[in-house]
This record gives structure tokens, sequence and C-alpha cells, in this order.
């Protein structure tokens, strides 16, 4: 099996048109697009909806812009959802084409990402983030082994602090071999390294316990931190609930302290 495998499904696609995923809109499917607002803004959107018409029309294109919507946009409900608070009336599904959940749905060519996850507890601290290295293998397995990966990434900064990047490392080639390994510690410090800082702006989610040894991780490797700030969460889930402007509006005050290069926000749960 390749990433080039013919047998590997893919969305309709007529021969000279971009693929459904790309195309940011569609002619001809306002009044779809209507009912389908209109039902999100009163607060009627059904579990399912039948698209349905001769082939060539758009209905693959359609689809593909409801679920966009859809994933990078949260349904109106009393409180916050997982990606903030729920918007209010509507009036298109059109969704910036560099938000972050976008790109990640987005098709490259010759690249495909595959996702994995392991366990997290409900409360971070320096035990929580040492246990996950017991999952690490296992949700590396979990891959599609027949594919040959260039590269396995860890998403957990604090984590790979606390258990170490070249355990990390091994831990991962465990459970899927892959060409490279990387994590956010190790390409916070490679990036420092290529672009001559060694004075971070540290902003970070959590408590001190965390912080502090992530900071000093990062200092092992020649870049200090002389300006911090954190937001003192405990609670993971809460982490990604903290909205997009208060993570800037506190990066942007860390930076007018002075005294850094450039501002790290140390969370990968963190809005960027």
């Amino acid at each position: 099996m390749s990433l080039d495998d013919d047998s590997i499904p893919t969305s309709d696609l007529i021969e000279g048109a971009k693929h459904p995923s790309e195309a940011l809109a569609v002619i001809g499917h306002q009044n779809a697009e209507d009912s389908f607002v209109d039902a999100i803004n009163k607060g009627r959107l059904h579990h399912a909806w039948m698209i349905t018409g001769p082939k060539g029309i758009g209905k693959a294109t359609f689809a593909w812009r409801i679920a966009k919507y859809l994933l990078c946009s949260p349904i109106k409900e009393e409180g916050a959802s997982l990606f903030g608070d729920a918007p209010g009336v509507i009036e298109t599904l059109d969704i910036d084409p560099h938000h972050p959940v976008l790109r990640r749905i987005l098709p490259q060519e010759d690249v495909a990402l595959y996702v994995s996850r392991v366990p997290s507890a409900e409360t971070v601290s320096s035990d929580s983030l040492a246990a996950m290295e017991g999952h690490l293998s296992d949700a590396a397995a979990l891959m599609p082994l027949p594919l040959d990966f260039d590269v396995l990434g860890y998403g957990c900064t604090s984590a790979t602090s606390v258990i170490g990047a070249g355990r990390v490392a091994e831990l991962l080639r465990k459970g899927c071999p892959a060409t490279h390994v990387t994590d956010p510690l190790s390409a916070l410090v490679a990036a420092c390294r290529h672009m001559g800082i060694t004075r971070l702006a540290f902003l970070s989610p959590y408590v001190p316990e965390v912080s502090s040894r992530l900071r000093a991780a990062v200092a092992a490797q020649g870049v200090k931190s002389p300006v911090f700030g954190t937001f003192n969460e405990a609670r993971e889930h809460a982490v990604a609930l903290i909205d997009g402007p208060s993570v800037t509006r506190a990066a942007t005050a860390l930076l007018q302290r002075g005294g850094a290069e450039a501002v790290f926000l140390s969370c990968t749960n963190l809005r960027t």
C-alpha cells in the first residue's frame, strides 16, 4: 500500500476541475446554503443532510463546504465549545482559508497526515505528563504500518520536557518506524538556533510546576526565558478554551516588557 495506490477511495472528481475540498465556493447552490445557514441560526441543524443531483453540479464541493464550516466553527449552544464561544447569527459558510483547523483538512500534494492520540489526565502535572511515556509506543503502533513514514511527530511540549526528547523518539520508533522523529521542544530549540534567538518571552497556560520544568529544559539548550507569563490553568481541557484574543493580548503584553527577542507559546493546545 502506498499514497499513490489507486485503490484508496477519493472524493468525486471531474477531470480538469479542482478537487472538491479545494474549491472555496460553487455557483448555483445559494438556496441550499441559505437553508443550511437558516438551520444553524435557528438551532435546528439535523443530524444528516442528503445532497442529490446529477454528476458535475458541485455536490461534493458543497458537502466539503459544509464540512469545513462545521469543523472550524462551534454550533450554537449554551456556553463555550471545544473551539470557543458559539457564534451569533451567521450569513455564510465562508471560512478563513488560514484557519488552523481548515489547514489540517485541506489536501497537500504528496503529503498525507495521520493522527493518533495519547491518553491525557484531566489535571496537568509533572506526574501526569510522565505517565504519557507508557502510552507512546502503543499510540504510534496505531498508525497504518504498511506505509513508510518520513516523520513521526509527538505533539506535547511539556511532556517532552519531562520524558526527554531522546526517550520520546525511542518509544515512538518502537511502535512505528520512521525516518525522522520530532517534538515541539526539539523544534523550538532548532528554530532558536537557526534564527540566533537566545532570549524568549515565554507564555504558558499551565501551573508553575509544569512551566518551570519546561523553561529549565529550554534553558539547558542555551535559550533563556527572562520574560514569563502564564494563564495558571491546571485543567487540561480548559487550555483549549482559552480564546485567541486572550492569547494574543497576553503574548503582546509579554513582548512589550522588553528583554526578549521572540515570544513562545509553550503549549500546542493554545490557539495560534
